[in-house]
């Protein structure tokens, strides 16, 4: 949304600023990089022998355009022939208003019709459950549900499972050294037997 807004105002700059008629949606808004302060970069290089200056000057006339007639921009700063974009704290807030207020935000059908088994958690019968499977547990169940909301038939699986070299350690451990005892002689849980 925010890449539209910008990239309207900047072909409106340079209607207006240099007579040139730009398609909108050809033009190139890129993260800006994470070296550099501003939220979204504009190169103007490309442009620089239609407007007839310096990819500076370039910038900085799109760039006070943009101040001057886009809401969303709260300042700019350029770097050679690329013009660096920051996008103004009210507009973020007002898209976390909308976002929040909309029950179906973020939904989209791009899964219609296909099935995905998530499979998440898998305690160890031999060990006693702890954070890790909790984290485990809340991740699955979070991305099975992102991925439903957005279409997908989600089938969710929970394998409860005994296999892995630390079983093969554990009974072999029992066989040489427990002498046949088991939890019920022992009255030790399993897990700390």
């Amino acid at each position: 949304m925010i890449e539209l807004i910008l990239k309207e105002k900047i072909a409106q700059a340079f209607k207006e600023l240099y007579s040139i008629e730009l398609n909108a949606a050809d033009l190139a808004i890129e993260i800006t990089n994470k070296q550099h302060i501003g939220d979204f970069t504009f190169v103007v290089f490309p442009f620089v022998r239609q407007t007839k200056q310096s990819p500076e000057n370039t910038a900085n006339a799109i760039g006070n355009y943009l101040l001057n007639h886009a809401t969303v921009v709260a300042q700019f700063n350029i770097i050679k022939g690329f013009l660096n974009i920051e996008i103004s704290e009210n507009y973020w807030l007002s898209y976390l208003d909308q976002a929040a207020e909309n029950p179906t935000f973020g939904q989209s059908d791009i899964g219609k019709g296909t099935r995905i088994m998530i499979e998440y958690s898998s305690p160890n019968t031999n060990k006693p459950q702890h954070l890790g499977h909790v984290r485990n547990n809340l991740l699955g169940a979070s991305v099975s549900n992102i991925l439903a909301f957005c279409g997908f038939e989600v089938i969710k699986a929970n394998l409860i499972n005994d296999r892995g070299i630390h079983i093969c350690k554990s009974m072999l451990s029992w066989k040489k050294f427990s002498n046949g005892e088991t939890p019920l002689s022992s009255g030790i849980k399993g897990d700390h037997l």
